[in-house]
């Protein structure tokens, strides 16, 4: 059973089971309080929210949208603002900590406006010895690719050096992926 609650005097709708989290959660000592918090605690479903649509033409939509405002007004986005975050965090032992994100950007290439909407698509995981997640790969307005670190094929592992010999080029990590190498 689900009770929707309006526990809080500045609009923020809680739907939980029985037990609530404290306000916000923690992760990595930023504390996030959300405006709707979805608490599942000792539940047994897998899922604690499904977008469902019985239709021949419309999927379930789920939409991040963004203006460059913090009013009322609307503002043009500018190049490499985040739009949409995806945050993966889990619980370490005193607090959550981040192990990956995949994050919507607009991108540097092109221009922005009413009939240009150039985006670009980062990839991040936290390594070991780490919780700050790093970029892995990103994917931009102009369908380039870059991965960050070796790749794999089945067994087979591709190093940056065999793509240096085949003409690649690759950002090389230890450059803080700024230092384009060929």
């Amino acid at each position: 059973d689900i009770a929707i609650n309006s526990l809080y005097t500045t609009g923020k709708v809680e739907i939980s089971s029985a037990g609530l989290e404290s306000a916000g959660i923690n992760i990595n000592g930023t504390v996030y309080d959300p405006k709707l918090r979805i608490n599942d605690i000792g539940g047994t479903n897998p899922a604690q929210v499904i977008l469902h649509r019985h239709s021949t033409t419309l999927q379930p939509v789920f939409i991040g949208a963004r203006t460059n405002s913090d009013t009322s007004a609307h503002a043009a986005v500018t190049a490499n603002q985040y739009l949409l975050s995806l945050i993966a965090a889990g619980y370490s032992g005193t607090h959550y900590d981040l192990f990956g994100s995949i994050d919507f950007i607009a991108s540097s290439l092109g221009s922005i406006s009413s009939t240009s909407s150039p985006g670009k698509l980062r990839l991040a995981l936290t390594p070991d010895g780490s919780n700050i997640p790093a970029t892995v790969m990103t994917i931009d307005a102009d369908a380039s690719v870059v991965l960050f670190g070796d790749i794999l094929v089945s067994d087979k592992k591709i190093s940056r050096a065999m793509l240096i010999d085949s003409g690649f080029t690759y950002l090389d990590k230890g450059n803080s992926g700024t230092t384009t190498q060929t």
